[in-house]
């Protein structure tokens, strides 16, 4: 990918999966120096490079599969950080569960961001699909969004000319820390469920991009370390983690596709729990998140 075009949209040229890991560096939109030159490209390298140490095991008795890989992200004499990538798998339960770890083997202090970009399409996305997420606040990240933001939960069939909304949000977590969000289609007869640890992913974006199908109809839940503004913002609002030598940190993901009534309602229902009462404010802008 040529993801030093000057542009800082290389990245576009290569995007068309699932799950995609922004970082490790940068996670968000391009950002630029003072004359224009490119200082860190959109949404990071770590996803174009490629993985090493690929270990696949097995186990008959349970059908558990895991699949783990590292991938380094790293310059001389400038940073050198690890991702840890691990997936498991287990026969007749329809979940992937990510379990990741990002570590800086420098023998001095680095920074880093983590995003998750999880893309999901029709059947699920259809007009009338709705994203299940509790939240004190929603947030539009400019006034694109703001234009919308009484529906940010519920979308639109595939649109010609459509373009992107942005939403901004912290959910809170269940007692076993894990933040919860459901997109259910516009029947609510399946859906797909992201679930993620919010203790070291306290943010959460969504993006509804629902053009036409030939331009890309397409939502993406994407829990992360901050928000996707340009890395020199994120810095300055104290969302860019720091880590000592040779110090770690770790990240959980589930993705769980559900088809089943019940399943269905019971989503629904633990995330009401976490909302309570009180519906989310819907903010147009918060000069602390949106950069």
């Amino acid at each position: 990918m040529p993801l030093d075009d000057p542009s800082g949209i290389g990245w576009l040229d290569g995007f068309d999966e699932l799950l995609v890991r922004c970082g490790l560096r940068s996670f968000g939109a391009p950002d630029f120096d003072d004359r224009g030159r490119l200082l860190y490209p959109l949404h990071g390298r770590i996803g174009n490079l490629p993985a090493d140490n690929i270990q696949v095991e097995l186990d008959q008795q349970t059908g558990s599969l895991v699949i783990s890989g590292d991938v380094y992200e790293t310059r001389f004499l400038v940073y050198n950080l690890r991702l840890r990538a691990e997936y498991r798998l287990t026969l007749g339960q329809p979940i992937i569960a990510l379990k990741d770890r990002v570590t800086n083997l420098a023998s001095v202090p680095a920074s880093m961001q983590m995003l998750y970009h999880i893309n999901f399409g029709q059947p699920v996305l259809s007009g009338g699909a709705r994203l299940h997420l509790a939240a004190p606040q929603i947030v539009a990240r400019d006034v694109r969004a703001r234009a919308d933001i009484e529906t940010w939960a519920t979308y639109l069939p595939p649109t010609s000319g459509y373009s992107e909304q942005v939403y901004f949000s912290q959910p809170p977590s269940d007692t076993q820390g894990w933040a919860h969000t459901l997109l259910t289609d516009g029947q609510s007869s399946r859906g797909v469920a992201v679930r993620f640890k919010s203790d070291n992913l306290p943010c959460f974006t969504q993006w509804k991009n629902t053009a036409s199908e030939a331009d890309g109809y397409v939502t993406g839940l994407e829990p992360g370390t901050g928000f996707p503004n340009p890395r020199s913002f994120e810095q300055t609002q104290g969302r860019v983690v720091e880590l000592k030598a040779g110090e770690c940190r770790d990240f959980e993901i589930e993705i769980e596709g559900v088809s089943q009534a019940g399943r269905i309602a019971q989503q629904i229902s633990a995330i009401q729990r976490l909302q309570g009462d009180r519906p989310p404010r819907l903010l147009p802008s918060r000069p602390d998140w949106c950069g």
